[in-house]
């Protein structure tokens, strides 16, 4: 067991340098002696993660925004020119349009 961890370490001390141990911290650190142990390194994948977020997020709050508005805008507008045909073609078919724009009265139905 001692043999594979020579081996272990030995690999560990090619890829990482001399000076370093199989946790990434240097060698003369776990001996507790003063050396500097570098602080974590920057990770792209993180940065990259967080900020693909906040775009996404701004993105989906402006297209929400922006079809509220318009959908609310034209669907206001097409609802108030439908509403202006249909009383449109209620005049035209009862002929009252004539009178609303002279001002006389109109005549009411009797009741039965």
């Amino acid at each position: 067991m001692g043999r594979t961890t020579d081996l272990v370490q030995g690999d560990a001390a090619m890829i990482f340098g001399a000076n370093t141990s199989l946790r990434g911290i240097p060698a003369a650190a776990e001996t507790g002696s003063d050396c500097y142990i570098p602080q974590q390194s920057f990770s792209l994948v993180r940065w990259f993660s967080i900020v693909s977020l906040a775009g996404i997020i701004v993105v989906c709050f402006s297209v929400t925004w922006f079809l509220t508005q318009y959908l609310t805008k034209h669907m206001l507008y097409r609802d108030a020119e439908v509403s202006r045909d249909f009383l449109e073609g209620i005049l035209t078919a009862e002929h009252l349009r004539e009178r609303f724009v002279s001002g006389q009265p109109i005549p009411t139905q009797q009741t039965l």
